[in-house]
């Protein structure tokens, strides 16, 4: 290639790169050459663009980045790069660039040598950030908000609750104690023996309304609550126990038995023996609500699929799909409109909610051998 062609290529190359390049002296910022991509940029012809000082070219805040971190670095190390700053462009816009600069020679009427690249995308991806920086942190601050208002609402919900059953088992209490006395006198052919039914119907309202509010106690003591569970042998023999004396008032009112496991198993569970007790407890109330009298529930325990089962089979309690769909269901309208005293299954709600906060599930549905089956899985540990 010829040598004139050659030098025409390299000076066309510099005055249309598609960044902008100005030479400037450190001392005192004269501008001595600029290509004529920085001129499009800027919007002034070359003489009026070169009239100026390097900050000249800039917007207040550019100047403000450039005398306290473009200059002083280029003094200290002869070479900056990635600096951001400002054009003050034709018609009042701005152009974000990134300035690279390099200090060609020491001394007073050294030169710099400064290329400008277009940082328009850049700085429109880092305002994205910024933006989006920004909504996550509201976000985030709704989202405290909103913990810390769902926090108090089950705060208020469970102190209304307590309360409730409080004011609750006092009055129910009075009306059980005098209807039993009543009863019992009935009972023994004192006076008032022709409303015998009717006081045994007042008695048991009583007791399945205090047995109701315990249920409803336990499931706000559970709903949003946490709960540690550490991995422990249980004594499901000992624990089942425990669930029939928990259920042992409603099942002796309906005359419903349990039976416990006879060999007494101990597998290692992340469970909370207590509430184990409780969620079988409440699954005994159930059954023994809709069973009729002379009827029994079996308690058995499988381990299979990585789960322990703890059954509850009452082979004499055969229930429709849509009595099993309503039971599995306990707080859908469905299943509690038109309900009499065996109630919508608010004892299920907390069995499964104790399910739930184990990592397990509560079973619900036909026995293969007929009836019902009711079983709490809960998954074993290695």
């Amino acid at each position: 290639m010829p040598q004139a062609a050659l030098a025409e290529s390299i000076e066309d190359f510099y005055e249309d790169a598609p960044c902008g390049y100005v030479s400037w002296r450190i001392q005192d910022g004269a501008m001595v050459r600029a290509n004529r991509t920085l001129q499009r940029w800027i919007g002034k012809p070359r003489t009026g663009l070169l009239a100026g000082r390097f900050r000249d070219l800039l917007t207040p805040p550019g100047r403000i980045m450039h005398e306290t971190r473009h200059a002083p670095r280029l003094r200290a190390g002869g070479a900056v790069e990635a600096v951001a700053l400002e054009l003050a462009c034709a018609a009042g816009q701005r152009l974000p660039v990134l300035a690279h600069s390099q200090l060609l020679a020491e001394g007073g009427d050294a030169l710099v040598r400064t290329s400008l690249f277009d940082a328009t995308v850049y700085r429109r991806y880092e305002q994205g950030l910024v933006t989006a920086r920004q909504r996550a942190e509201q976000a985030e601050a709704e989202a405290r908000r909103a913990q810390a208002r769902a926090e108090a609402a089950a705060q208020a919900k469970a102190g209304f609750l307590a309360a409730m059953n409080h004011e609750f088992r006092t009055p129910i209490g009075i009306v059980s104690g005098f209807a039993g006395l009543l009863r019992r006198d009935a009972e023994a052919g004192g006076g008032g023996s022709a409303r015998l039914d009717w006081l045994r119907d007042m008695d048991e309202a009583a007791e399945h309304l205090l047995s109701l509010l315990e249920d409803a106690t336990l499931f706000a003591r559970l709903d949003g609550g946490t709960h540690s569970l550490p991995v422990r042998p249980m004594a499901l023999g000992r624990m089942a126990q425990a669930a029939i004396a928990l259920a042992g008032p409603v099942m002796e009112r309906q005359r419903v038995r349990a039976f416990a496991p006879e060999v007494d198993h101990a597998p290692s569970l992340r469970a909370d023996p207590a509430l184990v007790a409780e969620a079988l407890a409440c699954g005994l109330r159930e059954i023994a609500r809709r069973a009729t009298p002379g009827m029994s529930i079996q308690i058995e325990c499988v381990a299979e699929d990585g789960l322990y089962s703890i059954r509850l089979i009452c082979p004499g309690l055969e229930m429709t799909e849509a009595a099993l769909a309503d039971l599995r269901a306990p707080l859908a309208p469905t299943a509690w409109l038109g309900r009499g005293l065996e109630g919508s299954g608010l004892g299920i709600a907390a069995a499964q909610r104790i399910a739930e906060l184990h990592c397990g599930r509560l079973r619900i549905e036909t026995a293969p051998q007929g009836g019902l089956l009711l079983a709490l899985e809960l998954p074993l540990e290695a």
